[in-house]
């Protein structure tokens, strides 16, 4: 069972990658991230299933900062947010 979870994990983390090849920001942050957490995570503190949330958390925010421009405001999140789309969904 174990195994399974670790490669639906690792398909999770290159869809999440292949969908940001065209955003380097947000997947040098996921990418760098991920990469941090799980090297804490194997090395010094293994934590919980609580504790692995900053793993998602952290997908959330790459995804918000690779969709910047309006039709990938309202694909992704489906309504313009204050601070990266414009009210009339257009980017800022």
């Amino acid at each position: 069972m174990e195994a399974l979870e670790g490669l639906l994990g690792l398909l999770l983390l290159v869809v999440a990658i292949l969908t940001m090849l065209r955003r380097p920001v947000a997947m040098a942050l996921l990418l760098c991230g991920t990469l941090g957490l799980m090297a804490f995570t194997l090395t010094q503190f293994k934590g919980f299933t609580r504790h692995h949330g900053h793993l998602f958390m952290l997908l959330i925010a790459a995804s918000w900062l690779a969709a910047n421009d309006a039709a990938q405001c309202a694909s992704v999140w489906g309504y313009s947010i204050g601070s990266t789309c414009g009210s009339n969904g257009t980017a800022r």
